[in-house]
């Protein structure tokens, strides 16, 4: 099973069903900013704000759709409304024609066949069809076609259970139209975890983060710019972000925070959003970071499949006990020579190992003279490494 296969997992059990662009959203492929802008009305063709190359992109979308073909699934088209503007109501076009990637593997979901519906019984039953429309016009925040459609359903089928569902939903939109300043972020926070957001993704399903952006948005507007609470470490703007993917947002809120490295969990965040914002170095050098001022405290797994490699093998040779956690970053390098022309050591004695170490890779990169100095400076300041650096296979 390959890294694509375990998202497209991740994906078909939150939603029940894989939809390719979901799969662009998670993978850092394509920015949750550029969907809604091209859902605005913005952007003509959405594939235009995907991020890497148009063959890297299709084989990408290949490599899922065969394998949710493999596990028997069943492609159903689907389409997209705009939001507003001109293009409001009307069906978005993923790519122009001749495009070099191939709409259908955009324009293409993927159902459990237990979830399609006999077509003769599905037609036949208008509540069934109402609540599908309902569905699709609350995602879009549509409020006017939400109560518009919630009616006709309870008129239809009164005991439909999305019913009282769907009113909740529609609700929550109106007090949002209504722009009212939030008297109490905390309560807010508690309300969009307990009871909002678990309510859209059981009932909107893939649109459920559509649905919810504007929510989380306004939450984190609410909060004063840097505003971390040791107590309530969810309610922050990083969290707020995090949930509708705005990885830009969640770095800058990190960095907004007044000493954010004393907070342990906002590593592991960081180094997240930098890797899915596809800024990988910048990602590494939080979690080098984090090894050096937190060496006690819990690791976290890089989402970087080299730098989980590495930390798999540093724990197999028990280097964690032997060189001790702060150390890891040197054996990255080891595992990764060409990050030595990239990360930055801070001023720690652990970093200071690394420092030396990095300084010999370099020098071995350019093809310079043997510095005896260097060695010795590694071999003082950690003899096991030092041993390591003369024993290893270049």
């Amino acid at each position: 099973m390959n890294a694509v296969s375990y998202v497209v997992d991740e994906i078909i059990t939150d939603l029940g069903y894989y939809r390719p662009l979901e799969l662009l959203l998670r993978q850092g492929r394509l920015r949750y900013t550029d969907y809604e802008s091209w859902r605005n009305g913005e952007i003509d063709y959405l594939c235009e704000t995907f991020m890497g190359s148009s063959k890297r992109i299709s084989a990408l979308l290949e490599s899922a759709r065969d394998y949710v073909q493999a596990l028997g699934f069943t492609a159903e088209t689907y389409h997209l409304l705009g939001w507003q503007g001109e293009k409001a109501n009307t069906r978005l076009d993923f790519c122009p024609a001749n495009n070099a990637i191939d709409s259908d593997l955009l324009s293409t979901q993927y159902l459990r066949k237990e979830d399609i519906p006999q077509m003769d019984l599905f037609f036949d039953n208008q509540g069934v069809q109402l609540a599908n429309d309902l569905i699709q016009v609350l995602g879009d925040r549509d409020a006017k076609c939400s109560e518009e459609k919630l009616n006709q359903l309870e008129q239809v089928d009164p005991n439909h259970p999305l019913c009282g569902q769907g009113a909740e939903l529609l609700l929550a939109i109106q007090k949002l139209q209504q722009k009212n300043s939030l008297s109490d972020t905390k309560q807010e926070l508690d309300y969009l975890q307990k009871q909002l957001a678990p309510l859209a993704k059981d009932v909107l399903k893939g649109s459920a983060r559509d649905f919810m952006a504007p929510f989380w948005r306004r939450l984190a507007s609410n909060l004063e710019t840097g505003f971390f609470d040791e107590q309530c470490t969810d309610l922050n703007a990083v969290y707020c972000y995090t949930q509708i993917l705005l990885w830009p947002e969640v770095i800058n809120s990190v960095h907004n925070i007044p000493q954010w490295q004393q907070y342990t969990g906002l590593f592991a965040q960081l180094a997240h959003a930098y890797y899915q914002d596809n800024q990988r170095i910048e990602s590494i050098q939080v979690l080098c970071d984090y090894c050096w001022l937190h060496p006690e405290d819990d690791a976290f797994l890089p989402d970087d499949s080299n730098s989980v490699q590495a930390w798999n093998k540093f724990i197999d040779l028990e280097l964690d006990v032997k060189w001790g956690r702060q150390h890891f970053p040197a054996w990255l390098l080891f595992n990764e020579p060409g990050l030595a022309m990239h990360i930055h050591a801070n001023s720690s004695s652990a970093a200071s190992v690394f420092k030396a170490l990095q300084q010999l890779l370099q020098a071995e990169q350019e093809k310079s003279e043997v510095q005896v100095d260097l060695r010795l400076k590694l071999q003082n300041a950690h003899p096991d490494i030092f041993n390591y650096f003369l024993n290893r296979q270049v």
